[in-house]
């Protein structure tokens, strides 16, 4: 390949290959363009979980596959990286959280565990929370105040009730605390308003009130993401509250919707706020990176592929639909700290609602943003995120996402063609593959086949020889998957062969 200005690497995120037909929404779509570009240039299908990588029977999640795509070393998902400082014991003898109960007691204040609850580990892990309960009892630190958040149960809702059980008979058993409020996950955000909520129920416990969990969910039938803050009122409680010098322990692996709330606590965003509270968290929040905030388990980069991008003269752009999804990137570029000058950014500034509701008008906008930087002749890597599928994916049912597909696929011509005319190359590809229960057209539940692995594309001047005979895309999917040999990490050493950077230096272990 001749030596180009520019690489981009298109991340469309939750695109995944499947060798299933039933609810495939990739083979739903049919998308001819992708379909075109499967024959026409080179390819292969990318682990992006599995043995090494990930938990098996996990799916990965942006962060583990950005790292992956950095330097083609593993950073481990929030959810392993506490399991294993838990397994090798690590997490009761943590600075940071031993550190955090010493501020407590030096300051005669009390420890509050704020976190999801759910019956499976993508939307938390009760061993989690039972491992700071036994670090508390470990120090004899007998002030621990919990608030919970009520996510990931199906049916009835009535299958929290023995999770909510086993947490009270480990407070009965260690006597060192009590479960002090509850609240629906539907109510929890980074928006102002579902900031103020959370808030106001962890400091001024500002919500209904019951003597247990079970009264409030059966006087809400067990609408369990939809309970109302509320507040449980036990005898000889002096406070439940977060007060002066108290110290805050959000403990989820998933912290995206409690970022704000945390960030409010150390700035006092608001003046009723408590002051001099400690914000600790177990695993690094996507947006809140708070000089002041306390990160139990960080993972370092070093020598990244963005360094070495650095390193040779070139540029980096990133480009996503808002500034909030911007700050992902961090795994990818590997930044701890000041961002580097040589790193734009760019954002559609759409807020997250709007996105939401017209998520094809900001893709284009993202394309718009990306094809004037090829016309301004950028030198070096663009990174450009476009979540538009794995979002409907979210939200929508199965036509949702078959359509938002279908829509991707269109802009795919019009990016070709400004990579080929401008004598660029880019390499398509996605992030981590997704499997959603959605709905189909008829309202009966289906299993959207999308996941791991992903599709990567190099699209190029030089393109394969296409195939004589016309082969459906099911069948090209079917032939690669059978015979699986490459993952995301091998992304870093394709782009910096693609830019003609020095390869002899290899990236640095985590």
């Amino acid at each position: 390949m001749q030596q180009v200005n520019s690489l981009t690497l298109l991340v469309v995120d939750g695109i995944g290959l499947s060798s299933s037909s039933q609810g495939n929404a990739l083979l739903a779509a049919n998308p001819a363009n992708f379909s075109r570009f499967w024959q026409e240039y080179p390819h292969a299908a990318l682990r992006t979980v599995g043995k090494g990588m990930s938990q098996e029977g996990y799916c990965s999640n942006p962060e583990v596959s950005y790292a992956l795509m950095n330097d083609g070393n593993l950073c481990l998902p929030n959810l392993d990286t506490i399991d294993r400082a838990i397994k090798d014991g690590s997490l009761y003898s943590n600075k940071v959280l031993t550190g955090a109960f010493e501020y407590a007691k030096n300051h005669f204040a009390s420890v509050h565990l704020v976190g999801t609850i759910s019956n499976n580990r993508y939307e938390s892990s009760l061993e989690h929370l039972e491992s700071l309960m036994e670090m508390s009892e470990r120090m004899k630190f007998y002030q621990v105040y919990l608030h919970l958040i009520l996510d990931g149960f199906e049916g009835d809702g009535r299958d929290v009730l023995p999770v909510i059980e086993r947490i009270e008979k480990k407070l009965l058993k260690s006597n060192i605390g009590k479960i002090v409020s509850y609240i629906g996950s539907n109510h929890i955000g980074n928006t102002r308003n579902k900031q103020s909520i959370l808030l106001r129920l962890l400091t001024e416990r500002r919500g209904e009130s019951g003597i247990s969990g079970e009264q409030l969910l059966l006087r809400h039938g067990f609408d369990v993401k939809n309970l109302s803050p509320s507040c449980i009122i036990s005898r000889g409680m002096a406070k439940g509250g977060v007060s002066d010098f108290d110290v805050v322990i959000f403990f989820s692996h998933l912290l995206d919707r409690c970022e704000s709330a945390a960030t409010a606590l150390i700035d006092r965003s608001y003046s009723s706020l408590p002051k001099m509270v400690k914000v600790v968290t177990l695993v690094p929040p996507r947006d809140a990176n708070h000089p002041k905030l306390n990160v139990a388990l960080e993972q370092e980069y070093s020598n990244t592929l963005i360094d070495r991008v650095v390193a040779h003269g070139m540029k980096t752009a990133v480009i996503s639909e808002s500034s909030r999804m911007i700050s992902l990137s961090r795994y990818l570029i590997g930044l701890n700290g000041k961002v580097p000058e040589s790193i734009e950014f760019f954002s559609a500034d759409f807020s997250t609602k709007k996105y939401y509701k017209d998520c094809q008008k900001t893709a284009m906008q993202i394309i718009n943003s990306w094809a004037r930087l090829i016309k301004n002749q950028f030198k070096g890597l663009i990174i450009v995120d476009l979540p538009c599928v794995d979002v409907v994916s979210r939200l929508g049912g199965f036509k949702d996402t078959v359509t938002a597909l279908q829509f991707v696929d269109s802009l795919l011509p019009q990016f070709e063609k400004t990579i080929l005319s401008s004598g660029n190359a880019a390499i398509f590809t996605s992030n981590y593959g997704r499997i959603e229960n959605l709905s189909a057209s008829n309202g009966s539940g289906l299993k959207v086949a999308t996941s791991n692995p992903v599709p990567m594309v190099l699209i190029s001047d030089e393109k394969i020889h296409a195939q004589k005979t016309k082969v459906s895309l099911a069948s090209q999917i079917m032939t690669d998957l059978l015979n699986v040999k490459h993952d995301l990490s091998d992304l870093p050493v394709i782009i910096e062969k693609v830019l003609d950077i020095d390869t002899t230096k290899s990236a640095a272990k985590h």
